[in-house]
């Protein structure tokens, strides 16, 4: 067989063009994907990341439909506009160059400004007839898209500017026409693009942005699913424990508890500061969850201390006392506390009127209050009320904090609270004592040299009084 025939060689060509197509197809989507990614950093949460890649692509996207118009004009000699729309291109590669840059307000404002003020150029010298300005409805969906919810002004304005340029020019602006550059016979042709690229460019965003968001769902839901399954095996692990400790003797009860559960409670303690980790990554209000997941990443470790320490809990809990802020562990507790409330729309709140240095062991002191305001939530209503105060009062020359917890809960009959701090008593729905919640409360306030007080009315709520000497280092 003669290898040098000309026809033994069109096979190869045939094969070889489609490759070719598809090799080139691939560079350029990996260079669509590199240029999209311009500006976003590691640090910040996937919202704002997916919300950067998603302006640069819009920028990608007013390019590629942007850039054929050279070659048109070129061939339709049209000079002018050709160069003024390879102007345009490299405007358009300006809001990129902001997100590298880190200013996103500014990037947000151009990139809804530059394609109307290029629509608006092209109208001057085209006139409504060839349809240019159908892009405006483009331009419509760009503040939606890549400002924030609740940056409304941004949202707002973009919509109405490119609705009043779009009825402003249908309906007038012929007469500002500053030249017709188009002979009659190119006008369908330019008037049958414009219309393709206001389509495929709204077309184009929109999909960008719901092809984003599933797969930002689909990550959350997956995401939160594992977290579901994480916290259901905590609440399980914690459930059985509480089975184990109501069932025991006092004595036992701190045997086992410290002996046994506070090894087995590290496992639970590792999937909760996962899981708030990974609220933190995952969050409509950055500010506002990262706050309550430092919280959570602060308590968790403060359980871990407090695990630690009763393994030794024959000795006496003030004997590891550090002065801390008394009103800061009260206002953190609560904060803590919210989404819990919110789940039966309990209304909680604190009222701490001073700060002052407290010395006593910060670990089982926010415990014991802890397990207040948990047994103040099962035991409230939907749609009740807990408080949480601190003051400073003093009696026969001693300073004293009393911190008091309030509910509007089901209360506690006169026979019960006698026997509420006893680990191993319960009387069913109408007591607070949960396990060794209360024998753990008492714990805490009679080895910091205290008092704990009970006022409680059948069906209006209880108030527990939680009063310490305020004592300083030595």
């Amino acid at each position: 067989m003669n290898i040098n025939h000309p026809n033994s060689r069109k096979p190869l060509l045939f094969f070889s063009f489609p490759s070719f197509i598809s090799s080139g197809l691939t560079v350029l989507l990996k260079l669509f994907h590199v240029l999209s990614e311009i500006g976003v950093r590691e640090h910040e949460d996937e919202i704002e990341q997916s919300r950067i890649i998603l302006s640069n692509r819009i920028m990608l996207l007013c390019i590629l439909n942007t850039a054929p118009f050279c070659l048109i004009f070129s061939w339709m000699q049209l000079k002018t506009l050709a160069l003024g729309t390879l102007l345009i291109c490299f405007l358009y590669c300006i809001p990129i160059f902001m997100n590298h840059l880190n200013f996103r307000l500014a990037s947000n404002i151009l990139i809804c400004l530059f394609p109307m003020v290029s629509i608006s150029l092209y109208f001057l010298y085209s006139g409504s007839q060839v349809g240019f300005h159908y892009i405006l409805f483009f331009c419509s969906a760009l503040g939606p898209l890549v400002f924030r919810p609740s940056e409304r002004i941004g949202i707002y304005a973009a919509i109405a500017f490119s609705m009043i340029l779009f009825f402003f020019f249908d309906l007038y602006g012929d007469r500002y026409v500053i030249e017709f550059m188009f002979a009659d016979a190119y006008i369908p042709i330019v008037k049958f693009c414009s219309i393709c690229v206001a389509f495929f460019c709204t077309l184009g965003a929109v999909s960008l942005y719901i092809s984003q968001s599933v797969s930002f769902q689909d990550k959350r839901r997956r995401e939160q699913y594992e977290s579901k399954l994480a916290l259901d095996s905590v609440m399980r692990e914690i459930q059985i424990k509480n089975d184990i400790i109501d069932a025991l003797t006092p004595k036992d009860a701190y045997v086992q508890l410290t002996q046994g559960v506070a090894h087995e409670i590290k496992s639970p303690m590792a999937c909760l500061l996962s899981g708030a980790e990974l609220l933190r990554m995952n969050v409509n209000n950055p500010d506002a969850i990262g706050e309550f997941s430092d919280l959570m990443i602060k308590t968790i470790k403060r359980l871990s201390k407090l695990t630690e320490s009763m393994l030794n809990f024959s000795g006496k809990i003030s004997s590891e006392s550090e002065p801390f802020c008394l009103s800061k562990m009260v206002q953190e507790l609560v904060i803590l506390s919210q989404h819990q409330c919110q789940r039966k729309r309990i209304q909680i709140s604190y009222n701490c009127p001073q700060e002052f240095e407290f010395f006593g062991n910060r670990v089982f002191i926010a415990q014991a209050l802890l397990n207040l305001v948990v047994n103040a939530i099962q035991f409230t209503p939907d749609g009740g009320k807990i408080s949480c105060e601190l003051y400073h009062y003093s009696k026969d020359v001693k300073s004293f904090a009393r911190i008091s917890v309030t509910d509007t809960g089901i209360g506690i009959s006169d026979q019960d609270i006698p026997h509420i701090f006893k680990s191993n008593h319960t009387s069913g729905q109408s007591t607070h004592n949960m396990g060794m919640g209360l024998a753990l409360v008492e714990r805490v306030v009679h080895d910091h040299d205290g008092t704990i007080s009970v006022e409680s009315t059948i069906g209006k709520g209880t108030v527990f009084h939680l009063d310490f000497p305020i004592r300083h280092a030595a």
